[in-house]
């Protein structure tokens, strides 16, 4: 899903203010960090927002800044909260010409955190976009916690997270080594149903692929975490009908 636009104008300066539903339950980091929810819960969120991003998608818009803080939480009526992609200011919409992909450093894929991201190709810019999709996904499995927390990663406690966390970066990097295996290690050691494990442990190494060319679309991500009744999973080529009562 994405935030609702209700309204927007201009005051003082170029730029529009825009006028946004109000997210009464926070970002969604804040919302998983105090509300625990199901394996199956989280797999909704990480198929309905993936839904998101490929409607962005085709129509050729580029978020560009896709992390939890951006992810918004709702109170629903009928499934107790929605999620919805938001803050779009460093969106890129390319009918309107091109820039640079900009994103946040600690969770932007390895192309653009080392300038290396081509200007205005809207196939690499998606492909951006997904990396860092797959890294929200991670830290939706850890409810809301930082994904350069994971035990793989940070052996003991630092007083300057943000600065270790660069450093890793930093270090990937210069190795042109990839982050794919922390996240496989995170996800293998939770407690959760096996196939679930499987799809999104397969799904975050299609889509923290270092190799931009080589990382998969926002669909094929979807695609992988599905298990409605109708799929058949590309990566086991096993139906899978009624898994959620297994």
């Amino acid at each position: 899903m994405l935030v609702r636009l209700l309204a927007y104008g201009w005051d003082e300066g170029p730029l529009p203010y825009l006028v946004l539903e109000y997210a009464d339950l926070g970002s969604l980091r804040e919302f998983l960090q105090a509300n625990l929810q199901s394996w199956e819960e989280k797999n909704r969120l990480a198929v309905g927002l993936a839904s998101a991003l490929e409607m962005l998608h085709a129509c050729e818009v580029i978020h560009g800044d896709i992390k939890l803080e951006n992810i918004l939480a709702f109170s629903s009526s009928k499934r107790g909260f929605d999620a919805k992609l938001a803050d779009f200011g460093l969106s890129c919409f390319t009918a309107l010409g091109s820039r640079d992909f900009r994103g946040t450093h600690l969770v932007s894929a390895p192309e653009v955190r080392t300038g290396k991201a081509p200007i205005g190709d809207i196939v690499a810019y998606e492909k951006a976009d997904v990396y860092s999709y797959g890294m929200a996904m991670w830290e939706v499995m850890d409810d809301g916690g930082r994904y350069y927390h994971s035990p793989s990663i940070c052996k003991t406690a630092t007083e300057d997270e943000i600065e270790f966390a660069r450093d890793f970066l930093a270090q990937l990097d210069s190795r042109e080594a990839k982050i794919t295996p922390y996240a496989a290690e995170f996800i293998r050691n939770l407690d959760m149903p096996t196939y679930m494990r499987n799809r999104m442990v397969s799904a975050l190494e299609m889509a923290l692929v270092r190799d931009p060319e080589d990382r998969c679309d926002i669909r094929e991500f979807r695609l992988e975490l599905d298990i409605s009744e109708e799929y058949v999973c590309p990566r086991y080529r096993v139906l899978m009908p009624l898994l959620s009562n297994s």
